[in-house]
């Protein structure tokens, strides 16, 4: 029984202890995610002669993929860069019945903290930072096109559980969006008023990852 225990123990230890993240290490990963934004449109007339401000409240959703590479610069601590673009759902216009294509690009500088960092598990939590392009083509009758860019924003946890290199993620987050100052293809709207659209939502995710590049003592290890 003693032995068992000991053996458990051991598996255990080895298991927390042998990290799969680490100083050095190099990650790729890809999700695919739906984020949820309560979000507020702004109008302002820049007009005197009609001076008017709009605030609407609303709800939007996408649905979007992401790229991510985070580097090791200690072993709980990593630093990278990531991309995503996000295509929101939309109903077809009333008019021409053509849907509407509304996506955004976006990337960020991330920061991720590794709490829990075992060789099978490995839970982290961070923040992206990062810029934003949104376009809207509505595929109205007068062919409108919006367009935003401001920043993006979120922070997420994000628990991980690898078979080796090669591992499953469950990503769940917090983002933000801010455009600051939307225009159109109207040059008279655009010199008569001033819009932005800003959201915060909610977003869940799922996806891979893969680690390159093992500890130099793991590789002073395999080379004796």
């Amino acid at each position: 029984m003693k032995k068992l225990l000991f053996i458990l123990f051991f598996i255990l230890y080895a298991i927390i202890l042998s990290a799969q993240f680490h100083k050095g290490a190099l990650v790729f990963d890809v999700k695919g995610a739906i984020d949820i934004y309560n979000t507020t449109y702004t109008f302002k007339s820049t007009n005197p002669n009609f001076d008017t401000t709009i605030v609407q409240t609303d709800r939007a959703a996408n649905r979007n993929i992401a790229l991510g590479l985070e580097y090791g610069v200690l072993d709980k601590l990593g630093v990278g860069i990531r991309y995503n673009r996000s295509k929101y759902f939309v109903d077809a216009d009333d008019s021409t019945k053509r849907m509407p294509d509304v996506h955004s690009n976006n990337i960020s500088l991330q920061v991720n903290y590794h709490m829990v960092n075992g060789k099978v598990f490995n839970l982290l939590g961070g923040l992206n930072i990062g810029y934003s392009k949104l376009n809207v083509i509505t595929n109205n009758i007068n062919d409108d096109r919006i367009y935003g860019s401001g920043l993006y924003f979120d922070v997420h946890i994000s628990p991980r559980v690898y078979m080796g290199r090669f591992g499953f993620q469950l990503d769940l987050g917090m983002p933000f969006v801010n455009y600051t100052k939307m225009t159109t293809n109207n040059d008279a709207f655009n010199n008569n008023a001033l819009t932005k659209w800003k959201g915060l939502g909610y977003s869940i995710g799922m996806g891979v990852q893969y680690r390159f590049l093992k500890k130099k003592e793991e590789g002073k290890k395999s080379i004796e």
